[in-house]
Parts: C-alpha cells; sequence; structure tokens
C-alpha cells in the first residue's frame, strides 16, 4: 500500500555529479514510478552535462527529472523517476517550471516526451494538465523474414562511417529530419562505438544517406536506428538500397527480428517499410510536445 504523501520539498537543479549519481541512479532503476530513456546517454553523462532537477529532503531525493542537452533548440524529458510517497501530479507541478527555465536559458523553444503506452503511460496524463500537447505517434515495425524484394540503385557505394564523416553526416541529418528528431555530435559520436552497422551510402561522389543499425541479445534483435536519404536524390532507389543492406546485415548476424520506428504522419517511408515486408507490431509511443516560447507564462 502507498505511503501518504508528503510536502514536497523545494527543488534544487541541476543535479550534482558524482554526489547524486548513486541516489538518482537507484530512484531510476527501482523507484515505483520512473522513466529512463537513454537516446545514446548514460546516467553519469546526463549528470554531468543535462538539464535536471531533483526533489530531495533530509539528504533523502524523492523524485528527479532530466533532459537531454539541448540540441537545434529543442530537448527531450528523458528521465522521470519518483519514490512511491510522492503524488506525480505534484511532483510534475513542482520540478517542471524550474527544469524549463533552465532549458529556456539554453536556447530551447520545444520540449519533447516520448512514452510508450504499455510501459510508460504514467507520466502521460499529468504531463498534458501541465502544458504538454499530443504532437504525433511513434509507430513500432518489425521484420522477421528476411527477405528482400529488391537491391536499390546498383552504383550507390555503401560503406562503414568513419570518424571523419561526422561532420557530412551531422549536415545530412540537419536536411533530412526536423529538429526534435536530428542527432546531436554527440550520439553520433556515441555510435561510432556501439554495436551494430553504421554505414554511410555515397552516390555520385557526394554523401546521399546513411543507416544506423544497433544491436541486442546478443544481436538475435537487431534495430534500425535512423535511414536517411537527401531530400534531392530521393526517388533514385537509395533508401531502397540502404534498407536492402540493412536487412542483409541483420541475416548476417542470424537475428530473429529486425525492428525500426517512424512517426505515424511519415507515409512514404510507412510504405517501403511495408514493401519491403515489415508489419506493424501495434506497439507505440506517445510523443507529447511543450512549446516553450509560445506559451504564456504558465508558472
Amino acid at each position: 500500500m502507498s505511503q501518504p504523501q508528503r510536502q514536497l520539498p523545494p527543488p534544487r537543479g541541476p543535479p550534482t555529479p558524482p554526489a547524486d549519481q548513486s541516489a538518482v541512479s537507484e530512484l531510476i532503476e527501482y523507484g515505483r514510478h520512473r522513466y529512463f530513456s537513454e537516446q545514446g546517454y548514460d546516467l553519469p553523462q546526463l549528470l554531468a552535462m543535462a538539464p535536471g532537477v531533483v526533489l530531495e529532503a533530509a539528504g533523502e531525493i524523492w523524485g528527479v527529472a532530466l533532459a537531454t542537452p539541448p540540441h537545434a533548440a529543442s530537448a527531450w524529458l528523458i528521465g522521470l523517476a519518483l519514490v512511491d510517497r510522492v503524488g506525480v501530479a505534484a511532483a510534475l507541478a513542482h520540478m517542471l517550471p524550474p527544469l524549463i527555465e533552465q532549458l529556456r536559458h539554453h536556447g530551447v523553444a520545444h520540449l519533447f516526451y516520448a512514452g510508450s503506452i504499455a510501459m510508460h503511460n504514467w507520466p502521460l496524463v499529468p504531463l498534458q494538465h501541465s502544458g504538454f500537447v499530443h504532437a504525433t505517434d511513434v509507430l513500432v515495425y518489425e521484420k522477421r523474414r528476411f527477405t528482400i524484394p529488391a537491391a536499390g540503385d546498383p552504383a550507390a557505394l555503401v560503406r562503414n562511417v568513419q570518424a571523419a564523416d561526422i561532420p557530412a553526416l551531422l549536415e545530412l541529418d540537419h536536411a533530412c529530419f526536423e529538429p526534435q528528431w536530428r542527432k546531436s555530435p554527440f550520439v553520433m559520436q556515441v555510435a561510432l562505438l556501439q554495436p551494430g552497422s553504421f554505414q554511410v551510402l555515397e552516390y555520385g561522389g557526394q554523401f546521399a544517406g546513411y543507416a544506423l543499425l544497433s544491436s541486442h541479445y546478443d544481436g538475435r534483435l537487431q534495430h534500425l536506428v535512423r535511414i536517411a536519404v537527401a531530400p534531392a536524390l530521393r526517388g533514385r532507389g537509395l533508401g531502397v538500397r540502404l534498407l536492402a543492406e540493412a536487412v542483409a546485415y541483420a541475416q548476417r548476424q542470424h537475428a530473429n527480428v529486425l525492428t525500426l520506428n517512424t512517426q505515424a504522419y511519415n507515409t512514404a517511408a510507412r510504405r517501403l517499410y511495408e514493401w519491403f515486408g515489415f508489419r506493424l507490431t501495434g506497439d507505440k509511443q506517445i510523443i507529447l510536445r511543450r512549446d516553450l516560447y509560445s506559451e504564456v507564462q504558465r508558472y
């Protein structure tokens, strides 16, 4: 049975590494209400570089809210955790104002949250009551039979990404995606070190696209984190080429399943995936957005 809720202490932030690391880590791992989406970051890195606030009383941390380091005037609410005796709505109303002020100070215009309806639905209603609105849904696809219906343009060169490619990849990523979906330089650099496949596609002597896969459960699950083709070069079979390479890689790894996520509104990508044999799993993430400068000051 839940304990009676107590009066909340004033929030402080950002968290202080390494002093807060153990307590915050324990709360995120074992708290009754907890949510942490790595997005390429681990907890020590976030505590060292990201905006955040904690609720602390008598030396005990009751709650924490962490955002990603700002990028392209956007940030994501990446970590939330509360002890059992703290109410969700009250805690968010207490922690969000100072977190938002930190983000505004760093030039963030839009704060996003992505929560799985199966696992992380507990903050959805309180966040919407605090000013977040539904932005879109991210749908989950999977492919279990690694057939390849087409190989794409054979003139395109696909090779492994090198560290020297990162600036050009960031420029390509910027051209392909809305600000909230763009990869930061830090995330790109981390991707070079992670298990999986990270390939760039060259066409006509220029960077034309890239694909990033992450590997999980000893390779049994491969996840297509990103596939991108330069807008000016779409319609030439380059996306098909990258997707065919991704499926072939999963097959070589003896994977059981290849998964990917895409926005519900991205109808062109969804048609490509479904033609390639990917099927909706029924899982999805709810994407919420709060506009930090277009609203009347709420607090």
